[in-house]
């Protein structure tokens, strides 16, 4: 008994599923006849006037008057063999079916393609879709997403500009694109809800699909012909008011949200701002503290002194005075060097420094009771007289029987010149007459002996010469 009652189990099984494949096979069949019969009535573009969502409203006419609806994609849960699962998978990880929607304004589906694999990208199933013979009338436009590209027919938006409603929540628009992006993605929206109104009335899109796949695709199929029938019967039917309530409800919440965060934005903006100012004032106030602070280190000073004696050697020095520029350079090369920050106010007011020194040198020098070492560029004097002059003037002690350093290159570069040139003559500077009416004997080139009377008066003279 045990082996027919399992044979008679096995039997039961097969049955219910010859059953099924063929309850399936043939709604699959109705499916197939209602959608060719069905699709040419309530499935096409529909030649009427002016829609009144556009004429009626001043934000898009005339505007938008030769817009006759908006095209999107949307994804339908599918079930295909594993072996299929990769090409299906959609952007959130599902397998789905890629539908390619285009609506008029009264929510109703003018053109459907379905079937294509979830992977599939919008610009592909459209240019698929056109090649079947989905066709735009002359002088019409659909509005279509940016992922579609710019093509005869169909309108995008501006790439890289606000565009999204919530984004204009807090923020008008500023151009003339922000504007169009603005009206373009209130007017394209109409495809959003008709795929909404598709989805909530159909469950069975969104279920686990049990049918083959060619039956899934026209399943898809078939709904959207019953959307637009239900849609001529009742456009105001609970769904429909169901989903624009839910639609609105987003919206609003977008706009509390982007409120909120446009609120937030202002507070850090305002931080931002507010922390900016510190840091500047604290660097401000760190700089001039540099600048106030600056401390001439010995190398720093002969560094200086030897790039400044450079420049007076290559005439930088005009009338005493450098020119700004040498300071400027000097400056640079004092921050590079020596990894600080060094400016060409630093250096005047370094140079005026060096000047003060110089003349207290030049005082000591000159005052009466005092030597010069050239050799140790040094001030000397005797005990006596330096204590007397130092008790009178305490600021010049330092200069006294030490070694200058840098003496030289202070004198090129903050020394007078002391030389005048008022002894400087050439032969034609020589006045003959002159000199021979005061007694003085005066030398002209013709009064240069030649070489062989030098040797005559040589000769005479050593003759002369007592031995």
């Amino acid at each position: 008994m045990e082996p027919e009652r399992g044979l008679s189990t096995q039997k039961s099984s097969k049955m219910a599923n010859d059953t099924k494949g063929i309850v399936i096979g043939a709604v699959a069949a109705i499916i197939a006849c209602s959608l060719a019969f069905l699709n040419e009535h309530f499935v096409k573009p529909q030649a009427s006037p002016l829609p009144s969502e556009i004429q009626n409203n001043p934000r898009f006419f005339p505007w938008f008057e030769d817009f006759i609806g908006a095209i999107d994609g949307t994804h339908i849960r599918a079930s295909v063999p594993i072996e299929m699962q990769g090409r299906f998978r959609g952007r959130k990880g599902g397998t789905t079916q890629n539908m390619l929607g285009a609506v008029d304004f009264d929510m109703k589906f003018t053109y459907v393609l379905a079937g294509w694999e979830g992977s599939a990208h919008d610009s592909k199933v459209l240019q698929d879709a056109l090649k079947r013979g989905f066709k735009v009338p002359k002088g019409k436009y659909y509005l279509a997403d940016a992922g579609y590209g710019e093509r005869k027919g169909f309108m995008p938006p501006y790439r890289r500009t606000r565009y999204h409603l919530k984004e204009y929540t807090n923020n008008p628009p500023e151009n003339e694109r922000e504007l169009f992006n603005l009206r373009h993605s209130s007017l394209r929206m109409v495809v959003e809800r008709s795929f909404g109104v598709l989805k909530k009335r159909f469950r069975v899109l969104d279920a686990e699909p049990f049918w083959p796949y060619e039956t899934q695709v026209d399943v898809v199929l078939a709904c959207c012909v019953l959307h637009n029938y239900l849609r001529g019967v009742d456009p105001n039917d609970p769904i429909t008011r169901e989903v624009e309530v839910e639609m609105t409800s987003q919206d609003l919440q977008h706009m509390g949200e982007a409120r909120t965060q446009g609120i937030q934005r202002q507070e850090n903006q305002q931080i931002e701002r507010k922390r900016n100012a510190i840091a500047t004032a604290m660097w401000t106030v760190k700089n001039e503290e540099k600048k106030a602070n600056f401390r001439w280190s010995k190398d720093m000073s002969k560094e200086l002194l030897n790039f400044l004696a450079e420049e007076v050697k290559k005439g930088n020095r005009p009338n005493n005075t450098f020119r700004t520029s040498s300071f400027v350079a000097a400056a640079k090369i004092i921050s590079e060097k020596f990894q600080t920050n060094c400016t060409s106010e630093h250096v005047e007011n370094h140079m005026k420094t060096v000047r003060n020194a110089w003349v207290a040198i030049s005082t000591v020098r000159n005052s009466y009771g005092f030597g010069w070492n050239d050799n140790l560029k040094m001030v000397t004097t005797s005990p006596t007289a330096y204590a007397t002059y130092v008790k009178e003037y305490p600021k010049y002690e330092k200069f006294f029987n030490r070694k200058i350093d840098m003496y030289e290159e202070m004198a090129i570069v903050v020394g007078k010149d002391l030389a005048r040139g008022n002894f400087s003559k050439t032969f034609s500077d020589i006045d003959v007459d002159a000199s021979m009416e005061s007694g003085q004997p005066s030398m002209t080139i013709d009064s240069v002996p030649s070489k062989a009377e030098s040797k005559a008066d040589s000769g005479t003279s050593s003759g002369s010469r007592p031995h």
